[in-house]
C-alpha cells in the first residue's frame, strides 16, 4: 500500500504494509510542503513505473521511481483553484 500524507512540515510518501500498518519506506517532502494525492504512472514504453505526488497549495509536484521511491523529477503546475488535491492516470490513454 502506498500513501501520500498531508500535513505541513510532516508530509510524506510512504510504502505501508497493509496487514500491520508498519511503514516499510518513507520519503519526506520537506518542511514547507503539504502533500496531497498520489498516482502510479507507466510511461509510453511500459518499462518505467513512477509515482506522482502533488502539493496542496505550493503548485509543486514530485515524480518518484516506483521501485526505489527515489525522487526522479520535481515540477510546477497550475490549476484553476491554485490547489492540488489529487491526481489520476488513465493507462489506456497514457494521460
Amino acid at each position: 500500500l502506498w500513501e501520500g500524507t498531508g500535513l505541513e512540515g510532516s508530509s510524506q510518501l510512504r510504502h505501508v504494509d497493509p496487514k500491520t500498518g508498519d511503514v516499510l519506506k518513507m520519503v519526506p517532502l520537506g518542511s514547507k510542503f503539504f502533500g496531497e494525492g498520489i498516482s502510479f504512472y507507466t510511461n509510453n514504453n511500459n518499462d518505467q513505473t513512477s509515482i506522482i505526488q502533488l502539493s496542496w497549495k505550493d503548485k509543486t509536484g514530485w515524480i518518484y521511481d516506483a521501485e526505489t521511491m527515489e525522487l526522479t523529477k520535481t515540477f510546477q503546475y497550475e490549476t484553476s483553484t491554485g490547489e492540488g488535491w489529487g491526481i489520476t492516470y488513465n493507462p489506456k490513454r497514457h494521460e
